[in-house]
C-alpha cells in the first residue's frame, strides 16, 4: 500500500498526462496559453473541493501546496487585484453547489458500500468503511474475525478500491478457516472480483471451506480440496440445474415430520441451499443433514458426527449410483 500513489497524486498525474498529450498535438506553448491555464485552474479547484474533507495527512499537505499553485495561476491569469476578487466572488456562487454535489456523491458511495458489506454478512464493519474512506487511501482492507463455534475461527479481509472517478468499489474478500482441534488443515478462498462468485456471503464461505455445497445462481457449488489454481485458490465443482439434483425430493425420502409445515419445510430447504447443516428428526433420532449434490443425496450425521444410512436412504443411494449413472454424473458436472 505504501508504494501506491495517493488519490491526489493520481489526479495530478492525469492532468500531467493531459498536458503532455496537448504538447504533442500542438506546439509546446499551448500549455502556457490563457485558455489552457484557465482549464488547469478549474481542475485544481475541483481537486480542492473533492478532497476538502479528507483526514489523510498527506492529502491535507498536498491541498496546501495546491492552494499556492492555484493562487499563482490566479495572479497569472488575473493580474489586477480587483479582477482576482471578481473572479473569486463569481466562482463562489458555484462552489457551494459543487461541494454539495461531491458530498452527496460520497454519501451515496458509502451507503452503497455499506449495503454490499451488509449483504455479505459483515454489517458490523460498516462504520469502518466510512472511516477508511475518510482516511483517503485508494485501496484498503478491513479485517474481520469471529468464532463460528468453539473450534472454528473465520478470518476475513474485506477489500476496497477507488476507481478512476474516485468512487470506491467493494473488491471482494479473502476468507480463511482455522479449526482448533486439528481435524483439518487451515483453508482459504478468495471471493469476489478476482476470485469466486462475488455474491457469496461470509456464512456461505464458511460452509464451502467446511467442504459443504452451496446453491448459487441456480447452480450447486463445492470446493475441490484436491485441486488448485496456480494462484492457490481451490477449483470448484459446479452442478448446474441440468445435473438433476433435487434437494426437496431427497428430503422427502427421509419421511421426517419436520417437513409437515410448509413454512418449516421452506426454511430447512433454504438452510441446506445455504450450505448449512440442519437438525431434523428421522425415525425418532435427531440427526444433522447437509446437501450432497455430487451423489444426488443427503449426508446424514448422528450426535457423534458419524455418517448414518437409514434403510430407505441407503437403498436410494445404491439405486442412484450405478456405473452408468456415475458416468452420466461426471459428464454433467463442471469443474471451474
Amino acid at each position: 500500500m505504501e508504494n501506491e500513489l495517493g488519490r491526489i497524486e493520481q489526479d495530478l498525474l492525469r492532468w500531467k498526462n493531459r498536458e503532455q498529450r496537448f504538447e504533442k498535438l500542438f506546439d509546446g506553448d499551448v500549455i502556457k496559453s490563457s485558455p489552457f491555464l484557465k482549464e488547469k485552474l478549474e481542475y485544481l479547484e475541483g481537486l480542492a473541493l473533492k478532497y476538502k474533507e479528507t483526514s489523510n495527512t498527506d492529502e491535507r499537505i498536498a491541498l496546501k501546496v495546491l492552494q499556492k499553485n492555484r493562487r499563482d495561476l490566479e495572479r497569472n491569469l488575473f493580474p489586477g487585484f480587483f479582477k482576482r476578487m471578481f473572479y473569486r466572488i463569481s466562482k463562489s456562487i458555484s462552489v457551494n453547489q459543487r461541494l454539495q454535489h461531491i458530498r452527496n456523491s460520497t454519501a451515496a458511495n458509502i451507503d452503497q458500500l455499506k449495503s454490499e458489506v451488509s449483504l455479505m454478512g459483515f454489517a458490523q464493519s460498516n462504520h469502518l468503511v466510512e472511516i477508511k474512506i475518510q482516511q483517503g487511501n485508494r485501496e484498503f482492507s478491513i479485517p474481520v474475525t469471529y468464532y463460528v463455534n468453539k473450534d472454528d475461527r473465520m478470518d476475513f479481509n474485506l477489500n476496497f478500491k477507488a476507481d478512476q472517478t474516485g468512487q470506491y468499489q467493494f473488491d471482494g474478500y479473502e476468507a480463511s478457516l482455522k479449526r482448533a482441534n486439528g481435524e483439518m488443515p487451515d483453508r482459504s478462498v478468495s471471493i469476489g472480483k478476482n476470485g469466486m462468485n462475488e455474491y457469496i456471503t461470509g456464512q456461505q464461505a464458511y460452509n464451502l471451506l467446511c467442504g459443504r455445497s452451496v446453491y448459487l445462481q441456480k447452480e450447486w457449488v463445492q470446493l475441490d480440496f484436491n485441486d488448485k489454481f496456480p494462484d492457490g485458490n481451490f477449483r470448484t465443482k459446479v452442478f448446474p440445474s441440468g445435473y438433476g439434483y433435487d434437494i426437496e425430493r431427497e428430503l422427502e425420502k427421509l419421511k421426517t415430520k419436520d417437513l409437515q409445515s410448509p413454512e418449516q419445510k421452506e426454511k430447512i430447504i433454504e438452510a441446506l441451499k445455504n450450505g448449512d447443516q440442519v437438525m431434523i428428526e428421522v425415525n425418532g433420532k435427531k440427526v444433522q443433514v447437509e446437501a450432497n449434490p455430487q451423489t444426488q443425496s443427503l449426508n446424514i450425521y448422528g450426535s457423534s458426527k458419524n455418517v448414518i444410512q437409514f434403510r430407505h436412504t441407503a437403498r436410494v443411494i445404491k439405486e442412484e449410483t450405478t456405473p452408468e449413472q456415475k458416468r452420466e454424473v461426471r459428464n454433467r458436472m463442471k469443474i471451474h
